[in-house]
């Protein structure tokens, strides 16, 4: 079979956006949180500042029905305002804390889009592939052909989790079992052996060939085991 990664992920972004910097290269290790590629957000923290100042101006409102609800909270008392002046001022009060609301979120949402604009690695791992460089446009869909932009800005994956890929022969199905044990060994270094397990046996077989795949994970892998060579695997008595 061939040695793989579990799990391959692939970071792309939320929207369409420059590249204004990307901090590794293909091999670089990286950890959970790490920022690895900043977009352009000056139109964002643009429109953050016109939000914010929305808030403010919403605020602002919210003050001034206040006090126009309790001046005519006052005047009700001495019969100078009427009910419906009361009633008036309460919904100018509840309309102004309502653009209020909608003023933050608002906000919230530009504050997302700015920071979305980091991009941050959401494993320990390698970087498989660096699929972009400074200056290119990106975007989260394709538009089609092979000119479009990337849709995505690095390939990551965890060296520490890593499957052998097998297409087994129908006629060996009945050997093998979920959890069993197994011996793997690098055909690049075959003296190199691992310990592994059964994690997966696929639900649908190929017709074409006569086979099922199956995935033995590997239990502690080390820098001689690297995906896509090919390794052999032995499926050992339970």
């Amino acid at each position: 079979g061939y040695i793989i990664n579990r799990e391959r992920i692939e970071l792309s972004p939320r929207f369409m956006g420059v590249v204004n910097w990307i901090g590794v290269k293909k091999g670089d290790a990286v950890t959970n949180g790490q920022v690895v590629v900043l977009l352009d957000d000056t139109e964002y923290r643009a429109r953050l500042k016109q939000a914010e100042g929305a808030v403010a101006s919403a605020v602002a409102a919210v003050s001034k029905a206040e006090l126009d609800l309790e001046r005519v909270n006052q005047l009700a008392k001495t019969d100078i305002a009427s009910r419906e002046a009361q009633d008036h001022a309460r919904l100018q009060l509840d309309a102004a804390r309502a653009a209020l609301q909608e003023a933050k979120g608002a906000r919230d949402l530009v504050q997302a889009y700015v920071d979305w604009c980091v991009i941050r690695s959401p494993i320990d791992g390698v970087v498989l592939e660096k699929l972009v460089d400074p200056n290119e446009l990106v975007t989260p869909q394709s538009f089609g052909g092979t000119r479009g932009p990337s849709t995505a800005l690095i390939a990551v994956a965890d060296p520490k989790d890593l499957q052998v890929e097998i297409d087994l022969n129908e006629a060996d199905l009945s050997k093998i079992s979920l959890n069993q044990p197994c011996r793997v060994s690098p055909e690049a270094y075959p003296d190199k052996h691992y310990a592994g397990y059964v994690a997966e046996i696929a639900p649908e077989a190929n017709r074409a060939k006569g086979t099922l795949q199956i995935k033995v994970q590997v239990r502690e892998p080390d820098h001689f085991l690297t995906p896509e060579l090919s390794a052999k695997v032995e499926f050992l008595k339970p």
